[in-house]
């Protein structure tokens, strides 16, 4: 069950922040009203909240919270921001998520992912690893054949669609949290036995 939780949460992680970076300026552009020239700029937004969620999870990870938690964090972080620019698509809103979503999303939470996988199957770290990042290359490969098709609905349909795999995301990430942390006191109490 482990296994198939993690293989999901991969896919879902790949494929939020995947969509958003290929459909983030059309969003702005033909939802919000944001004119062409800055739209396309909304991408560099993108990519500062992700260097930016870097140097965050480098700096508090571990030392203030467990990866655990920073992966709840940051889930969590994607639904509220992708519910919230698909209810109030304006310029200033679509700006401030793609900034949000690229710290929320693309900032290191896939990474997070893996190393708890890692953790959590010591003896096959890197089976885990590569079922992991498989997961996420089906989502590179799948999602665009399915924005292609909801595109021609519009591509407010899109941002929806990212809404509900934000959700499972997060829904994934809280029990892959309550595993980790059933783990972790399992470990604990052994290491107790042994003492």
């Amino acid at each position: 069950l482990d296994m198939v939780i993690f293989t999901l949460y991969g896919y879902i992680g790949m494929a939020t922040f995947y969509l958003v970076s290929q459909w983030l300026a059309q969003y702005g552009e033909f939802v919000a009203g944001i004119p062409h020239e800055s739209a396309i700029k909304l991408l560099s937004v993108y990519t500062a909240g992700s260097l930016t969620c870097v140097f965050v999870t480098a700096a508090f990870v571990k030392e203030v919270f467990s990866s655990a938690i920073a992966m709840i964090i940051y889930t969590f972080l994607s639904m509220i921001s992708l519910l919230i620019v698909c209810l109030f698509p304006t310029p200033m809103v679509v700006t401030g998520f793609a900034f949000i979503i690229g710290f929320a999303a693309a900032g290191g939470v896939l990474q997070i992912g893996a190393t708890i996988m890692a953790m959590s199957f010591p003896n096959g770290k890197g089976k885990a690893t590569g079922i992991f990042y498989t997961a996420g290359s089906l989502a590179s490969f799948t999602i665009p054949l399915i924005t292609a098709k909801l595109s021609k609905i519009g591509i407010a349909s899109i941002m929806w669609f990212d809404v509900g795999l934000a959700a499972a995301g997060f829904l994934t990430a809280l029990f892959i949290g309550y595993r980790s942390r059933k783990e972790r006191g399992y470990r604990l109490k052994m290491n107790q036995v042994e003492a």
